[in-house]
């Protein structure tokens, strides 16, 4: 996956909070930014990783009929807002780094 795909995976999983036992003040371990340059992902955990964003900045109309549209492929408001690559990440950077 490119590298600025990689950096919005991995900005999208800090601002939502998940790295936060890996950020002291404004400084992230060194093994964040190891396990995101490694982490084994594809377009699909990229496209999760910015759902919560992505909702954030449409109507709210729309952002209703996106998430009617994400429910029908199989995705539940859990999955659209607390995404599953954020547990991959953090099992990457804990397993691997």
């Amino acid at each position: 996956m490119a590298i600025q795909h990689r950096y919005a995976l991995m900005s999208s999983v800090i601002d939502r909070g998940v790295l936060s036992d890996y950020k002291h003040g404004d400084e992230l371990d060194e093994a964040v930014f190891l396990a995101a340059a490694t982490m084994p992902c594809n377009k699909e955990d990229f496209a999760q990783a910015m759902m919560p964003s992505m909702l954030t900045q449409f109507p709210a109309e729309d952002a209703t009929k996106f998430r009617e549209k994400m429910q029908a492929q199989g995705y539940d408001n859990m999955t659209i807002y607390k995404p599953i690559v954020d547990g991959k990440f953090l099992e990457w950077l804990r397993s691997n780094h």
